[in-house]
């Protein structure tokens, strides 16, 4: 299983609540969030991601809003280790070079199998086309042992300690070094955002300024 957290940051405003959104360059309008690494406190990664993602640091996590999980449907798995995909299936087969290296939490199509070993794609999608075409892909395999079947993605409601801009670039700090426009938006009615943001926009829906005043 892998874990990953989403980062809904909200704070009130005249208009009322409003919530921070992210334009990915190729992923479309999404909220800030990644994967927990290896032995790393959700909340931990939560302000972890958020940082990497936005610049922000004068963060602080309200409450966690609750969790979903997903089984991942069979032809599909993600991937638990960094870096671990072979140019064939075996453990002294050399590694894959790509630029970026694989990445944990990753999600992979399963091509093959041969005994233990599974043969994986990913594909990096453009998304802000109406038809996602593929920019980038990436094959090789891995051992079974480093595939996941499940994802437990956990839901944040965070303020921010000092004021923003209402927009802002930002250069991200992991592997594929994009660059998001971070956009307050508010919350209702809801952001164009990409699924699923919208649908666990369901963990939102109810907070008022009230909420964000008494917390």
């Amino acid at each position: 299983m892998i874990e990953k957290v989403a980062a809904f940051v909200l704070r009130p405003t005249r208009r009322g609540v409003e919530i921070l959104t992210l334009e990915h360059p190729r992923g479309g309008l999404q909220i800030p969030g990644g994967t927990v690494d290896a032995g790393e406190a959700p909340e931990t990664a939560v302000l972890r991601e958020l940082h990497e993602e936005t610049g922000l640091t004068e963060v602080r996590i309200v409450r966690k809003l609750g969790e979903e999980r997903m089984d991942l449907p069979a032809g599909r798995c993600v991937l638990l280790r960094k870096g671990s995909l072979h140019t064939f299936p075996a453990e002294s087969a050399p590694l894959v070079e790509h630029d970026p290296a694989p990445n944990r939490g990753w999600c992979l199509d399963i091509l093959d199998q041969q005994g233990d070993w599974l043969q994986v794609r990913y594909r990096e999608l453009d998304r802000t086309s109406q038809l996602p075409r593929v920019e980038w892909e990436v094959q090789g395999w891995i051992h079974s042992d480093h595939a996941g079947h499940t994802i437990r993605q956990e839901f944040y409601w965070l303020q921010t300690r000092s004021s923003t801009p209402d927009s802002w670039t930002w250069q991200t700090l992991d592997d594929l070094g994009y660059t998001f426009r971070l956009i307050w938006q508010p919350l209702m009615p809801m952001p164009d955002f990409i699924p699923p943001i919208r649908e666990w926009m369901k963990w939102v829906e109810g907070i008022t300024l009230m909420d964000l005043f008494q917390d």
